[in-house]
């Protein structure tokens, strides 16, 4: 359906975000005459631009925890997930908290996460001394949530983006291609983890060892800097292909969310 769909329009611009999906392209949509689509930076790693970013406590002692539901996490996961995903939620925080962390929960904006996250609730403040697991009404209060934290410990991709352009230290969950994709993409291959095989307590050992490493903040710049020419050439690309509507040739953009 996409494919027939895309071979109907003028592509202006096409990019993806990295290897993985230029791959998931050509196996999903090879056979179809289409551009070769070229490769660029998320452009949520241009956020700092566009929004407050915030400036963390230095002594601050918060780690935060994003929470998802097993039900998404089967729905379009790669693999089957753990089973006990809201025990091993809980189990991270208490010993996070045990270890003198503030634990912070937060959900990303999904429904399904949300539901989730309310059950959780009770359990959750009970086992991190009276936490809370914040559900932001804004990509604003996520962001400002996520610069407030020493480290992250995250399914979902953007929380990870975020964390990333502040140079805050992620531990990545492993779910699909995309998340492994990212974290290839920033040099944190070895900071994707699948807590189908990871106890609690090693992954809190794992997220105070991210915390003593850090991130490569030229690299950081780097990825940066090349998602902002991605998306000025994205906005020429815009450019030209409204002058060509407005003289009847038909051109529309796609890009890789």
């Amino acid at each position: 359906l996409v494919g027939r769909g895309l071979l109907g329009v003028r592509l202006a611009g096409l990019t993806l975000r990295d290897t993985a999906a230029l791959a998931m392209w050509a196996r999903e949509l090879g056979a179809y005459a289409l551009p070769v689509p070229g490769i660029a930076p998320d452009p949520a790693l241009t956020l700092g631009d566009h929004m407050e970013m915030g400036g963390g406590d230095p002594g601050c002692r918060t780690i935060g925890l994003c929470i998802t539901s097993p039900a998404a996490l089967r729905y379009h996961s790669d693999k089957a997930p753990r089973r006990d995903m809201a025990g091993w939620y809980l189990a991270l925080a208490e010993e996070l908290y045990r270890r003198g962390y503030r634990v912070q929960g937060f959900t990303t904006g999904a429904v399904e996460d949300s539901v989730f996250a309310e059950g959780l609730a009770v359990d959750f403040a009970r086992r991190t001394g009276g936490g809370t697991i914040a559900q932001p009404d804004s990509a604003q209060e996520m962001v400002t949530l996520i610069h407030g934290c020493l480290a992250v410990v995250s399914h979902r991709l953007h929380a990870v983006i975020v964390a990333y352009v502040r140079a805050i230290p992620a531990l990545a969950l492993a779910w699909d291609s995309k998340m492994a994709g990212q974290m290839a993409m920033m040099g944190h291959a070895d900071r994707l983890v699948d807590p189908a095989g990871l106890e609690p307590l090693a992954a809190a050992d794992l997220v105070e060892a991210i915390m003593a490493q850090g991130i490569d903040e030229a690299r950081r710049d780097s990825l940066v800097e090349d998602a902002r020419r991605a998306t000025r050439r994205l906005a020429l690309a815009l450019r030209e292909a409204a002058a060509r509507k407005a003289s009847g040739r038909k051109a529309v953009v796609r890009e890789d969310a």
